[in-house]
């Protein structure tokens, strides 16, 4: 009897764990961007599988913030396990000139589904990446302002010998190949 309970009980709250709604962010890498880097970040939304995602609720691409732009949206749509799943290609652009290395933020947003029972808001929260300059260490100090300054590398010597003789090799058996 108890078993039978039990299983009952399982059975009821399948459904409900099918229902839930779920979101996944997922980046490339959560620390190491500098000015000027592209942030590409996957964010994957589970919702049940009546779900219609309202596309007016994306967010548009465009300054965020006064150092971060969304450059990019990209949406896909798919069925997985009895649920439905939107996944968010999303490209942000960084524009902070970090002086040193920190974490900055990038803002959430809310996505609107309707199911059969009602409209229904899901938050997508803000999420942290770090940032790092990209100024140099400064040396130490030396008592000679010929320590700080060296020549330029030499550079490798290059035949052009060996290109010419590979291009008339070429030529060559090209010649020969229109003769046969």
């Amino acid at each position: 009897m108890r078993i039978a309970c039990l299983a009952l009980m399982l059975v009821a709250t399948l459904p409900a764990y099918a229902q839930e709604t779920t979101v996944r962010i997922r980046s490339a890498r959560p620390f190491g961007y500098f000015v000027g880097d592209l942030i590409h970040v996957r964010v994957d939304v589970s919702a049940p599988a009546d779900a219609v995602l309202s596309r007016a609720s994306l967010p548009n691409p465009g300054p965020l913030t006064g150092s971060l732009d969304l450059r990019d949206v990209k949406l896909s749509e798919m069925s997985e396990n009895g649920a439905r799943l939107w996944r968010l290609d999303l490209t942000y652009q960084n524009f902070y000139v970090a002086l040193d290395a920190r974490d900055i933020e990038i803002p959430g947003f809310e996505l609107s589904i309707s199911t059969a029972t009602g409209a229904q808001t899901i938050a997508v929260p803000a999420w942290r990446i770090g940032v790092s300059p990209l100024r140099e260490i400064a040396p130490q100090k030396q008592e000679q302002a010929s320590d700080y300054l060296r020549p330029d590398g030499s550079s490798a010597f290059v035949s052009e010998a060996t290109p010419l003789n590979l291009a008339f090799g070429a030529g060559a058996a090209a010649l020969l190949a229109l003769a046969l």
